[in-house]
């Protein structure tokens, strides 16, 4: 009903979100999904990140990759759903806990207090820190029939992460370097191993 939420209210409404969330527990069937928090960015914030972004249609532009927000392949859904969380979480419950899920598939957001400042996705990644987003503790909180919600200062987005590399010597082993001559050339036998008798390593 707030009208500097206009843009966000229109993105759960075109996501098909809006439908999902107003619902009271006692009427959803979901037993696991009868509680919600929404950390929401206000029309301001989100002008303040990205100017173009004065309507919904400008946030479509942006995120959207398919055009059809409803699909829960698209970028836009999904980044909406990146700012759901399941289950009834106030700022308390925000901070004492490392990350939490959220409605986009095996997407999580990270959060911490530094001072008084909850920061959301506030992390050190390939040593190199990303900024985190604030939540504006004055104006969150606001408990409703079926969830709570929070107010950001600033928009945050999905961590897109690339897979990195990891080698290692398979044979650098303590079971297999307290083999005394297993490395020999002229060496005719072979230790065999089982499933589980190697420490950290399975097949």
């Amino acid at each position: 009903q707030n009208d500097n939420y206009s843009i966000f209210t229109e993105a759960l409404k075109a996501t098909g979100f809006y439908d999902s969330l107003n619902v009271l527990p006692e009427d959803n069937p979901d037993t696991a999904r009868r509680y919600f928090t929404v950390l929401a960015e206000s029309n301001d914030v989100l002008k303040a990140a990205d100017p173009k972004i004065t309507s919904f249609q400008a946030l479509k532009d942006k995120y959207s990759n398919t055009g059809d927000p409803k699909l829960i392949s698209d970028s836009l859904h999904l980044f909406v759903a990146y700012h759901i969380l399941p289950g009834l979480k106030y700022i308390p419950d925000i901070f004492k806990a490392s990350s939490h899920t959220t409605l986009s598939p095996l997407d999580v957001v990270t959060s911490k207090l530094k001072g008084t400042t909850v920061l959301i996705n506030d992390d050190t990644f390939n040593n190199i820190h990303e900024p985190g987003a604030a939540i504006n503790r004055t104006t969150s909180d606001a408990t409703a029939a079926n969830g709570v919600l929070h107010s950001m200062s600033n928009p945050y987005a999905i961590k897109v992460r690339f897979p990195i590399p990891v080698y290692w010597e398979v044979t650098d082993q303590p079971e297999f370097t307290s083999l005394n001559g297993i490395f020999r050339v002229t060496n005719k036998s072979s230790k065999k191993f089982a499933p589980g008798d190697l420490q950290d390593i399975n097949w």
